[in-house]
């Protein structure tokens, strides 16, 4: 979500690099559905984190403990939405979006991060 709302929220991270203004993605609500696609680009950059990062260490970690990785990484994502991001401020759409992604995540049964990616880019 960082390619919709840093640039939104946080323009000043962006000074120099003004360019992302004008390709912005853009969420909407249709049909009483929320819609939202990353980028191609970006899609593809989180499916080769997951390959060369996620998934290597999360191989190490289940060797060693037994640690539930999802419950972490879900209650990450809260914070993220509740601390990062100030929903107080944020346009109704964005609220709506940000509340449906944490919704999505700490609904969820099957933790695959690889899965995960087709969750949210179906």
């Amino acid at each position: 979500m960082s390619d919709y709302f840093a640039p939104i929220y946080h323009p000043q991270a962006f000074i120099n690099h003004e360019k992302i203004f004008s390709s912005l993605n853009s969420c909407k609500i249709k049909n009483d559905n929320l819609l939202y696609r990353p980028k191609e680009i970006r899609k593809k950059m989180i499916e080769k984190y997951i390959d060369t990062v996620i998934n290597p260490c999360l191989r190490e970690i289940k060797k060693q403990e037994m640690w539930d990785w999802y419950l972490e990484f879900k209650h990450f994502i809260a914070m993220r939405i509740i601390a990062v991001l100030d929903l107080r401020k944020m346009r109704k759409i964005d609220q709506l979006l940000s509340l449906a992604y944490l919704q999505t995540f700490f609904d969820l049964k099957d933790t695959d991060p690889k899965k995960l990616t087709k969750l949210l880019w179906p």
